[in-house]
């Protein structure tokens, strides 16, 4: 079960690794990690999560060992995050209550429709309800990062991303490093999308040119990278960005408005509620009689 989803977090580490420690041959002299800050958006900001949950696990320990040599592993400079997701329940209220600002269904991710059609890998063999794993790892703190209790230690977290249907997923990885002391800078921009920032004008619904919000977000991440990776201080706290442009501070402790106990109730809750996916207009049930 664990190997079907931990492909590109296993990649991610690698890449880390062979950033620090160039084995021979590499193009490239090793790179300080006080220099590294790490860059996600929608699913990779996920990856981004579960990565830095590696890495504060992996920064105990001494030494691992890498290319033959015992080598530390140690924290980046900083982490950013654009249109974070990573609850994969998709248990939390944002995603029904901000449906009318977003691009997804609200009844979930295509791939568990009745009528998605089938490939030679989806449904996969045995069925399973997600892409990424069976519904008994849905909660897992690598698969969905949002629900992992400690990021006590992290380097500096910046948050950008709309009113969207994932947005109480990044808000509770933020709020929780915020209650552990962790420095924490969270931006909302009031009726964008998911990814808004990054969308063109060949998407119908996008006149990006006209959207400042698009240039302010970008111009906050690129500053906000370049701060982490000169040693700076970022500026911890969260804020609402208003469609005229106003701006109010929020409590970046408090963004969901549930605890940390709550939400993973609901998670444990939604989690039970997943089906396997057997294919188009195949119900479960039909698939057990078969």
């Amino acid at each position: 079960m664990f190997m079907r989803w931990r492909a590109a977090l296993t990649d991610a580490v690698l890449a880390y690794l062979s950033l620090l420690y160039p084995p021979p041959g590499s193009y490239h002299d090793p790179v300080s990690a006080s220099s590294v800050v790490f860059a996600g958006d929608s699913a990779g900001a996920t990856l981004s999560l579960a990565l830095l949950q590696v890495l504060l696990c992996k920064s105990a320990q001494r030494t691992i060992r890498f290319h033959g040599r015992s080598v530390k592993l140690p924290l980046p400079a900083g982490v950013t995050f654009l249109s974070a997701g990573g609850e994969n329940t998709l248990c939390l209220p944002s995603w029904r209550t901000n449906a009318k600002y977003d691009i997804f269904n609200s009844d979930g991710w295509s791939y568990t429709r009745s009528d998605f059609p089938t490939c030679e890998i989806w449904p996969t063999n045995p069925p399973r309800c997600h892409v990424l794993c069976d519904a008994d790892m849905l909660c897992h703190p690598l698969v969905s990062p949002a629900l992992a209790k400690s990021w006590r230690g992290s380097p500096p977290m910046w948050f950008a991303g709309g009113q969207e249907m994932l947005g109480d997923s990044a808000k509770a990885a933020a709020e929780q490093a915020a209650r552990q002391g962790v420095c924490v800078r969270f931006e909302e921009y009031e009726q964008m999308p998911h990814d808004f920032p990054i969308m063109t004008e060949k998407w119908p619904w996008a006149q990006t040119e006209d959207w400042w919000q698009s240039k302010r977000c970008m111009s906050e991440w690129a500053r906000s990278c370049v701060v982490m990776a000169e040693g700076k201080e970022l500026e911890n706290g969260a804020i609402f960005v208003r469609l005229d442009q106003t701006v109010e501070s929020v409590d970046v402790a408090n963004l969901t408005g549930l605890s940390s106990e709550q939400i993973a109730e609901k998670a444990r809750e939604a989690q039970k509620k997943f089906k396997p996916w057997y294919g188009t207009n195949v119900s479960p049930e039909k698939a057990e009689v078969q």
